[in-house]
């Protein structure tokens, strides 16, 4: 058992014991006590203002020339928090429910799409429970559906956000990117529309598809935004428009695996007689869908065979790099269905000791980089390659040569061979400028006088590549307020 310098916070005598109860069991939640008569009226009212309300708002708004009319309405129901999960859309009304968000009293507020030819069936789910005549001590028809409803209103453009609510501005000619999660069965008529409004649709490569529903990234001014979603009945939820990875690491972090399986399915695999990209780096862990059928474990390499192959540092780089090398940024073809083809494969050299290992010298950097370099060469010699290397030495700025960015040169231009001749090799070497500490401060990492290049990145011969991003959105919780 570890000893520790401290003792440890007793937390016993604040704890309480509960039996389990499921979040998702409605019959497991608090009766609410309704007096039909009162809240049938009640919600009978609401519901016909808010129809009402949604009539003159569409008229108001319009509908894109040449884009057919709209179908229905959008209304808000906002259940009481006692409520457990409740399924608002019923296929023979053709309602749809959309998002789903919650005040500040953790009442949900639901976004219920109603078509114009079956208003009256559902506007009759309330009148039946409203005025329908019962005997006494039995239950009113359409109970469980009415009560669980604390408000109807007419929909608004913040019904449908879901995202942080200061993001959204007030501004109806305010101008942003948008995503727009869409019903599968009205994309086109969601993509017509936004046309028609001069709204900029991206591209389908930057589509994000799901099961039932398609994300568009759309660009343009907040009433244009609303006239399209009020319009078209189309859409499920509206959200910032981001590139970043977040929907599967947050919103769909179950289902990540079957992402990465799907899309390792989809793609077209490499052979082994393909141009190659070789990492010199911390090693690779090849175990991952996404790598594993791109590197044999012949092509990975250690300088020093003890070390082993696999990546064994914390933050996992010579990994990461492989899967970037391999496919550039993932979201895109995570969400859709689209089939790449690789037309190269992966190799490896291990050329940063784990821990547990004595570090490297820097005197010996550049031998180390030239014995690296050479072996993929000696493994597979007729098989070509761009070699690429993030690493740089933090503690020497790319100001003069130096042995390392030396023999970066010399590995180059094929001068690294003892005899030269007509036949020595020339590579193409891409090499990182330097690297930067991670920092959650933005003053850290201001000012970019402050990271000048680092070595070996000055060597003349090889392609020395800076980082830029243009992915400033942070969608992370508590964090969607920052810039990248």
């Amino acid at each position: 058992m570890a000893e520790y310098e401290h003792r440890h916070i007793d937390l016993s005598g604040l704890s309480t014991t509960r039996d389990y109860k499921s979040p998702g069991s409605n019959a497991r939640q608090r009766p609410l006590q309704r007096i039909r008569e009162e809240h049938g009226q009640r919600i009978v009212g609401k519901l016909e203002a808010a129809f009402e309300a949604s009539d003159l708002g569409r008229a108001d708004l319009g509908t894109p020339e040449g884009a057919p009319p709209s179908d229905g309405v959008y209304l808000e129901v906002e259940l009481a928090p006692s409520v457990g999960p409740t399924t608002l859309e019923k296929k023979r009304e053709g309602t749809r429910q959309g998002a789903v968000t919650l005040s500040e009293t953790g009442a949900r507020r639901i976004a219920l799409f109603v078509p114009d030819e079956t208003r009256d069936v559902f506007e009759a789910v309330f009148r039946d429970y409203a005025f329908t005549e019962v005997d006494e001590g039995a239950e009113a028809p359409k109970k469980s559906r009415v009560e669980p409803v604390e408000h109807i209103r007419a929909a608004r453009l913040r019904t449908f956000w879901r995202d942080d609510p200061l993001a959204l501005p007030d501004d109806p000619q305010a101008e942003m990117w948008w995503a727009l999660w869409c019903f599968a069965d009205r994309l086109e008529r969601v993509e017509t529309s936004a046309q028609r409004l001069g709204l900029t649709v991206g591209g389908e490569d930057s589509w994000l598809h799901f099961p039932e529903v398609v994300v568009l990234p759309v660009h343009g001014r907040r009433a244009a935004i609303e006239m399209l979603l009020f319009s078209t009945g189309g859409i499920s939820e509206i959200r910032r428009a981001s590139d970043t990875p977040t929907v599967f690491t947050d919103e769909l972090e179950e289902m990540a695996n079957a992402f990465v399986d799907d899309l390792a399915e989809r793609i077209t695999w490499p052979g082994r007689d393909v141009p190659a990209v070789c990492l010199l780096d911390t090693g690779v862990n090849r175990g991952h869908p996404l790598i594993e059928p791109a590197l044999a474990p012949g092509d990975m390499h250690a300088v020093h065979a003890d070390w082993g192959v696999d990546d064994d540092s914390p933050s996992g780089h010579g990994s990461g790099m492989a899967g970037l090398a391999l496919h550039g940024d993932l979201t895109m073809p995570l969400g859709d269905a689209s089939r790449p083809m690789l037309a190269h494969r992966l190799e490896s050299v291990k050329i940063l000791p784990p821990d547990g290992f004595e570090q490297n010298d820097p005197g010996s950097y550049g031998a180390i980089t030239t014995s690296a370099s050479s072996l993929p060469e000696i493994s597979a010699a007729e098989r070509p390659r761009v070699f690429c290397m993030a690493v740089t030495n933090e503690n020497r700025s790319g100001a003069e040569p130096t042995a390392w960015s030396s023999a970066l040169d010399q590995i180059s231009a094929g001068v690294d061979a003892i005899e030269e001749g007509p036949d020595h090799i020339r590579r193409l070497f891409v090499q990182a400028i330097c690297n930067i500490a991670d920092s959650s401060r933005a003053q850290d990492i201001a000012d970019g006088d402050a990271f000048p290049g680092e070595d070996p990145a000055q060597a003349l011969n090889v392609l020395t590549v800076g980082g830029t991003t243009l992915k400033s959105e942070i969608a992370e919780a508590g964090y969607r307020d920052w810039r990248g």
